[in-house]
């Protein structure tokens, strides 16, 4: 059985990635990392996961075969670590919010993209810095704390746009103008739970994070 004392997170860990992950539960314990994980286990069930991820993921699996294909084809030199995030990044915003973002296809790095690995980049600093260094940048807005604040700002305001067409969408669905589309937002949505949008805001930035740990993580074992 899955417990939370199994993966306790100290309050230093918590005050470092807070600005970062927030009220996601890979920061949280007790209590409170019961009730997420209980949403989440009644929410995304195995049926309703295989409804849609597999569609998604299936779909951004061929285009990333189409253009390692295409790069096969050239003498051009090409970042398979930038492929990686770009497929993990692509595959997590249409599982969550039914978006498609096409980076893959497009190969043009995308605001949130670039937000993110700021912020996970600085957000990772904080580790090997004293807190009496980075807390009083944060507390003046300064140097790289400065950066990480408007970065948090930059995907705040990419993730809340596609919460505001998620529920757009579903008022659509609702009035009969627009076909359900299946994703983890709409059935958040749909459920009889009270969620907040920064809950996940919270959920995606974890996501994200986890999911280009181990993208990193899968390359670096087949170089």
């Amino acid at each position: 059985m899955i417990q939370s004392s199994n993966f306790s997170k100290s309050d230093s860990v918590r005050d470092t990635f807070d600005d970062f992950l927030g009220e996601s539960i890979v920061l949280l314990n007790g209590e409170d990392w019961k009730f997420h994980r209980k949403v989440l286990a009644n929410l995304l069930t195995d049926r309703a996961l295989r409804v849609y991820m597999t569609l998604a993921i299936r779909e951004k699996a061929l285009q990333l075969q189409n253009v390692l294909k295409e790069a096969s084809q050239t003498t051009q030199l090409f970042d398979t670590n930038k492929l990686l995030r770009q497929l993990t990044l692509d595959t997590t915003v249409e599982i969550v919010f039914g978006s498609k973002l096409n980076l893959l296809t497009s190969g043009k790095e995308h605001p949130f993209e670039i937000a993110f690995d700021a912020a996970n980049h600085i957000t990772g600093k904080r580790l090997s810095t004293p807190a009496w260094v980075w807390k009083p940048m944060r507390w003046l807005n300064i140097i790289s704390e400065r950066r990480l604040r408007e970065a948090i700002g930059e995907m705040d305001e990419f993730i809340v746009n596609l919460i505001m067409e998620a529920m757009e969408h579903i008022r659509a669905t609702e009035a009969g103008n627009q076909v359900a589309s299946k994703n983890i937002m709409t059935i958040l949505l749909s459920s009889e739970q009270d969620i907040a949008p920064t809950l996940v805001r919270d959920w995606v930035h974890a996501s994200v994070a986890v999911s280009r740990a181990e993208s990193q993580s899968t390359s670096s074992e087949e170089t």
